[in-house]
């Protein structure tokens, strides 16, 4: 992202509250965990100052619940997943650090639970489609994906890793489903 910003002209520094931080593409400081300031001689909706220093905790609802030893290990594995790098080394937003060199899948190896945490799930019927999330609301897919289906039958899922329910994966947490309409 702060390849793009200072390609634009851009400063690829600002200053909050005392502190420096980098300009950066919204959405890549959205995904990095950061939280998009104005300070970057641009709107913020594009350009952001990215302060990364405190990292936001989003709970739907609380409940008490007791969990057996293994649903223990496997909630606090799944936290530790969670949870955004705080380091800055190499990161491009929508490129796993993984698969830099790979534009296509030949022969690929399957996918680890948040390896790609912006990767949706789109089910029409029996038609499946892919996108990408694009903001806390908003998902980008292919049209040919959309056009024809009412907006009714459209099921997005988020953290979908076993699209084809096999059970040979295993999943630390239940895939987010959301309609659309």
């Amino acid at each position: 992202g702060r390849v793009f910003v200072t390609l634009f002209g851009y400063p690829s520094k600002c200053n909050l509250r005392g502190s420096s931080y980098a300009c950066t593409l919204s959405f890549a400081c959205w995904m990095a965990g950061g939280s998009s300031q104005s300070g970057c001689n641009g709107s913020p909706w594009i350009v952001a100052c990215c302060d990364t220093s405190k990292k936001k905790i989003v709970e739907h609802g609380t409940k008490n619940e007791t969990l057996l030893p293994k649903e223990q290990e496997h909630k606090e594995n799944f936290s530790a997943v969670l949870q955004r790098r705080t380091d800055d080394a190499g990161i491009e937003c929508g490129i796993s650090s993984d698969r830099l060199l790979m534009k296509r899948i030949i022969g690929g190896n399957r996918a680890r639970f948040g390896q790609y945490p912006w990767q949706v799930y789109i089910k029409i019927g029996s038609y499946q489609c892919g996108g990408v999330l694009v903001s806390h609301h908003y998902v980008a897919t292919a049209a040919h994906c959309i056009i024809s289906a009412k907006l009714k039958d459209i099921l997005v899922y988020l953290g979908e890793l076993d699209t084809q329910d096999t059970g040979e994966v295993s999943e630390l947490a239940p895939a987010e489903l959301h309609r659309v309409g």
